[in-house]
């Protein structure tokens, strides 16, 4: 096992099947992929983790990812001294968990939207619009402020 220096944020593009071995920090991150998915293994267990989901890593846990699929690997380093709800607590029950994210519910701000073409996550957002059967009729713009349909209901991006 080898330590690794991690400071803000970083991407990697990994292969399907490509590994990265095992490995720990000195700071907390935020691991997740923006597309593929990701398996994510610490002495606790594996998570697959699907694009747009993330898991948080405490300081100095080993652990170890594999890509299924072409996959962009994201991460975001926090100093040390970051645990913003205490929730590298090993301690902690699954109950405790879900009362955090029922708290603060950006946690799990992940829109799974039902339409008669089938369900969709919908996070980045516009994704919503390719389960609707009738077109956006008028603007549509993203939390973020960027226009993705325009006034006439032509799609922007």
């Amino acid at each position: 096992m080898r330590w690794s220096e991690l400071t803000g944020p970083t991407y990697q593009q990994l292969g399907h099947r490509d590994t990265i071995d095992w490995h720990y920090h000195d700071v907390p991150q935020l691991v997740y992929p923006s597309s593929g998915l990701l398996a994510i293994s610490t002495a606790l267990g594996t998570w697959i983790v699907p694009p747009q989901r993330a898991v948080w890593i405490p300081v100095r846990v080993a652990h170890a990812h594999q890509a299924h699929g072409p996959t962009q690997l994201r991460t975001l380093a926090f100093p040390a001294s970051v645990d913003p709800l205490g929730l590298d607590n090993p301690a902690l029950s699954d109950g405790q968990l879900i009362d955090a994210m029922m708290e603060h519910p950006i946690l799990i701000n992940r829109p799974i939207v039902v339409a008669p073409l089938g369900a969709k996550l919908c996070r980045p957002s516009e994704l919503v619009l390719d389960i609707l059967i009738d077109k956006q009729q008028g603007a549509f713009t993203k939390e973020d402020g960027e226009r993705v349909v325009d006034d006439q209901g032509r799609r922007l991006i």
